[in-house]
């Protein structure tokens, strides 16, 4: 059996670096792009806002999932899953979020805590 040797040429090179520092760049944004300070907490369960919370006010609010109850705590600007009666407790070991796009998820109870800038409007749809 001949075994076959790559060399890697200059160009390859190259091109390797350059994709390694376009990877680096992208990494450096997503850290540190300021995101926008959230307004409100949307708590969706099973795909539907169940309650939009103020983040300006201090609240504890029991959330009844699918098959379990999860506990939200919001306090100084931001929202913490403080407790849930799941098995594995993931949501619970979350870091507190506040900033718009940050999401808290608890699969078991299918529970969605999401930070968002404004409250959400209702939508008014009419199908013909």
């Amino acid at each position: 059996m001949s075994e076959k040797r790559y060399h890697l040429t200059k160009m390859d090179l190259v091109v390797m670096a350059v994709i390694g520092l376009a990877s680096v760049a992208v990494l450096l944004a997503a850290l540190f792009y300021p995101r926008a300070k959230g307004t409100f907490v949307q708590v969706t369960v099973a795909g539907e806002v169940v309650d939009v919370l103020p983040l300006s006010e201090d609240a504890v609010l029991e959330i009844e999932g699918v098959g379990g109850k999860n506990t939200l705590t919001i306090s100084d600007g931001a929202a913490k899953m403080t407790d849930a009666d799941c098995q594995d407790a993931l949501c619970v070991r979350s870091r507190a979020i506040g900033q718009t796009g940050e999401q808290i998820i608890c699969l078991p109870h299918q529970v969605i805590c999401e930070i968002i800038g404004d409250e959400p409007q209702s939508l008014d749809v009419i199908l013909s």
